[in-house]
């Protein structure tokens, strides 16, 4: 069946025939404050941030987390409106590290300090909330359980908690190739990404949801990850739409983590990063085909990186 557009695409995934996923329980949660990729022609890093809070808001999204990386304010001091914003919003913010380097290209103890730099400007904008989470850059938590215990020692020692991550469809590579399609104005191929984009959202809430069933035997405390994008911004009101109409209630992130499976050692490094069902996947010497699911989605990063380059 060909989608022509994408108010049918949207209908046809509402309705598609899918895995039952009842009483779906998900935290919202969005990566790379103050700024993340490529801007379109006129838009500016404060209309983005207006514009993703007021959708959350018409929508009752509560306590969506915004992951900074203070670097970039150090870069350009405009920045610090962008998280101001955000907690005026009443949102809170955490930890991402200054700089979102990989854990496994720096040493652990380089790491942490990254953690410790992101913390003078979590203090000092949004002290008012509790701004002790975590999340690794990249999802990458090191390419040895040593380095993976060093810095999950630290976490503890400074009463973080952890914010994994179930749901991710790489949203953050839709950005740029939209930024370069509003310069060239292709109106083909940006409706082309929008859908491309709701498919990659509804495909892996599917699949995600399949594996986490088939782990778990029961609903678990989902986390979807978003970034701070132009073209995500865009998008956001579609995405919760199509979360809303599989039956999602939006809960905060300080109800999920309290799931049980986040308290699991899996006792595994996953340094290529990746959502917590897939260490999980590992850990428990399964796989996706093996439990009958089907093949694993397949990232269209090359197609991506492709559209509106000519």
């Amino acid at each position: 069946m060909k989608i022509r557009n994408l108010n049918s695409i949207l209908l046809f995934l509402f309705f598609a025939p899918s895995v039952a996923l009842s009483s779906v329980k998900m935290a919202v949660t969005v990566d790379d404050l103050p700024t993340h990729g490529k801007l379109p022609p006129g838009v500016s890093r404060i209309e983005i941030t207006k514009s993703m809070l007021a959708t959350f808001k018409a929508n009752n999204v509560p306590e969506v987390y915004g992951f900074i990386n203070a670097g970039h304010v150090g870069q350009d001091k405009g920045l610090i409106e962008v998280l101001s914003l955000w907690i005026k919003a009443g949102y809170p913010l955490g930890n991402h590290t200054w700089s979102h380097k990989r854990l496994n290209k720096i040493s652990a103890e380089d790491f942490n300090k990254d953690i410790a730099a992101n913390e003078p400007t979590l203090r000092e904008v949004g002290g008012q909330f509790d701004w002790r989470y975590f999340r690794y850059p990249f999802l990458d938590e090191g390419e040895s359980l040593k380095k993976r215990n060093s810095v999950r020692i630290y976490l503890r020692a400074n009463k973080y908690k952890m914010a994994f991550v179930t749901d991710d469809f790489e949203d953050w590579a839709w950005n740029d190739p939209y930024a370069r399609c509003k310069r060239k104005n292709d109106q083909k191929s940006i409706q082309s990404l929008k859908e491309s984009y709701v498919n990659a959202a509804a495909e892996r809430f599917i699949l995600d949801g399949k594996i986490l069933n088939a782990i778990y035997q029961r609903p678990v405390a989902r986390i979807l990850l978003l970034h701070i994008g132009a073209f995500g911004t865009e998008m956001l009101p579609a995405i919760l739409n199509f979360y809303k109409g599989k039956g999602v209630e939006f809960i905060p992130l300080s109800e999920a983590v309290k799931d049980p499976i986040y308290d699991e050692d899996l006792g595994t490094a996953r340094g290529g990063g990746g959502g917590f069902q897939y260490n999980a996947l590992k850990a428990k010497g399964l796989t996706i085909e093996g439990l009958g699911i089907g093949p694993a989605w397949r990232f269209p990063e090359k197609e991506l990186s492709r559209i509106c380059t000519d």
